[in-house]
């Protein structure tokens, strides 16, 4: 079976976000789109992702109730550097998705 895909090819991330879990917590917070807000920032139909603006306070707030309660270790989280959509990003520890790879 062949499992290379061209569908991706030229796109790049925009966001990444890891939520760890302390070991001990049996649960988590699941599908994390659930906490976004979208608005356009214009009435206009919309051509980039600059057009809209992407509101993480809801999912912000989750994550440090659960953060107080233990139930989770750490976040970390890497943000575009040319994209200006998000708002309201939870805490966590920066990583460069960009750094090149040492070995």
């Amino acid at each position: 079976m062949n499992n290379l895909t061209h569908s991706k090819q030229g796109q790049q991330p925009l966001l990444y976000l890891e939520v760890e879990y302390d070991e001990k917590f049996d649960g988590y917070l699941g599908d994390l789109r659930r906490y976004l807000t979208i608005d356009l920032k214009k009435q206009d139909a919309f051509r980039t992702i600059n057009d809209l603006e992407i509101d993480f306070s809801n999912l912000s707030q989750a994550i440090d109730c659960y953060r107080e309660k233990g139930y989770i270790k750490q976040v970390k989280i890497w943000e575009n550097p040319f994209l200006k959509a998000f708002k309201q990003l939870p805490e966590g520890i920066n990583v460069d998705l960009l750094a090149p790879i040492t070995y």
